[in-house]
């Protein structure tokens, strides 16, 4: 696969030819080399013994057959036929999915490659996208490190970064209740189940308070402390009470619940069940700005909340039956109308992730001095847009889910949205230019969740 120009197929005509992947994080640098005559050695290194070698290598132009309804729009089809297999950001070297092709493993964007990988078509005969997931969850299971994952080091002693990251734990528990809904074997979840009651354990001793909301002891989200995040936009200063992590736990958790009992579980499966209940019953309460009518990203250490009109944030509480139907309709369309009051542009190029400016006092310090529609602080990008797609569709809001999505559709099948390392591409201003820089961020692609969901074949929806 390369960014924006499409999928190849390789093939040797030998068993002496070989494709080697390798990636340099120092250098943001993917490597991918056709050879003769290496051999893999158990140690994860190759040799190339002495003598000649041949073989023939044949590269064609692919293309995926779609798994789409009649009817879906041609910028939707577009879309997808460009990022269907893009979005599997698979790293090859390490036999994990990662954020982009030379980043670190992420578990925090579990959730999005559940969303994504479980409801599509195999990407190769006999292989499901689900095993890229289960690969993925083993890692994380076991302790594998990662970006905010595994071990963190403060003040000589260590922590797990999932109580510094909360959002990590929850999108893995998602994509892990996703997996065991969909695609897991009995014999999968034996030989995980004592993992996975460790991982849930964990998770449940963050509920620092007994509201059924986790918090960090770590993150505070206190202004101008320029901390770092507990959730995915890891450069805003969300800490203690998170809302988009305990947006994201609360699906996790029902997600959970249903694959538990799917393997005769059924006491931990209502265990879990309660605890849902609690988190949506004290969620809103947490939450909710009077002032706004909407959700506020987070609420701090000391009991204040930190509104600047997340979208995300409201699309995955939503979505995820955190308020109810005619109440999150209501919310979205307050924020349409701030949206469109902002005079936010037009989603071909990405959306939001708040429309007002945040101020240096809720930022991390790297990102402080900018202004808004700078990356995280209202920059455009496709990442973390489907939780508001999905809300809208779930709340009947089918005509301004469909133009929102056509929209995004727009940048991918047009292939200005992501890209190779440092082309920026990512993330854009207002003005169209790019401030971005990886290139291409995994959950940018999690809007396939949507186009699966609304023109998806009965096949391809969860």
């Amino acid at each position: 696969m390369l960014p924006r120009f499409g999928a190849w197929r390789v093939s040797a005509s030998a068993k002496t030819g070989w494709a080697r992947s390798d990636c340099f994080r120092a250098q943001d640098l993917n490597v991918l080399e056709l050879k003769v005559g290496e051999q893999r050695t158990p140690e994860g290194l190759y040799r190339l013994p002495a003598g000649t070698h041949r073989a023939v290598f044949r590269l064609e132009p692919a293309a995926p057959a779609l798994p789409l309804r009649r009817g879906a729009p041609a910028v939707v089809r577009r879309a997808l036929a460009r990022t269907q297999w893009t979005a599997l950001t698979f790293r090859a070297d390490t036999a994990t999915l990662s954020n982009n092709g030379a980043s670190m493993h992420c578990p925090i964007c579990l959730d999005t490659w559940s969303a994504v990988a479980l409801p599509a078509p195999d990407p190769l005969p006999g292989f499901p996208a689900a095993e890229l997931v289960r690969y993925s969850l083993e890692r994380w299971l076991t302790g594998g490190p990662g970006y905010a994952a595994g071990r963190l080091l403060q003040d000589g002693s260590s922590h797990d970064a999932d109580d510094e990251y909360l959002m990590t734990g929850a999108s893995a528990l998602r994509g892990l209740g996703d997996y065991l809904c969909a695609a897991a074997t009995p014999r999968w979840y034996r030989a995980f189940r004592g993992d996975i009651r460790r991982k849930l354990a964990a998770a449940r001793d963050r509920d620092l308070d007994g509201d059924g909301l986790i918090e960090s002891p770590h993150r505070t989200g206190v202004s101008g402390t320029a901390q770092w995040s507990t959730c995915w936009f890891d450069v805003i200063s969300f800490g203690w009470k998170d809302a988009f992590a305990n947006a994201i736990l609360h699906g996790a958790l029902r997600r959970l619940a249903a694959g538990l009992q799917r393997f005769g579980d059924a006491a931990p499966a209502r265990e879990l069940g309660r605890w849902a209940d609690w988190l949506r019953q004290n969620y809103r309460p947490a939450f909710w700005n009077e002032r706004t009518g909407w959700l506020a990203g987070w609420r701090c250490r000391e009991d204040r909340l930190h509104d600047h009109a997340f979208l995300p944030v409201n699309g995955a509480a939503i979505a995820e039956g955190l308020l109810e139907v005619a109440e999150g309709r209501a919310v979205l369309q307050r924020l349409l109308a701030e949206a469109k009051r902002v005079g936010m542009p037009d989603a071909a190029l990405g959306l939001p992730g708040n429309l007002w400016h945040i101020p240096d006092a809720d930022l991390a310090d790297i990102t402080q001095g900018y202004p808004l529609g700078y990356y995280q602080n209202g920059g455009r990008t496709h990442a973390q847009t489907r939780h508001l797609v999905m809300a809208l569709y779930r709340c009947g809001l089918n005509r301004e889910a469909d133009h929102l999505l056509e929209r995004l559709c727009a940048g991918f099948a047009e292939a200005r949205v992501f890209g190779g390392n440092q082309s920026g591409v990512d993330w854009r201003y207002w003005d169209d230019r790019p401030c971005g820089y990886e290139g291409l961020l995994t959950d940018q692609f999690g809007v396939l969740e949507a186009i699966y969901a609304r023109w998806g074949k009965p096949a391809a929806r969860r």
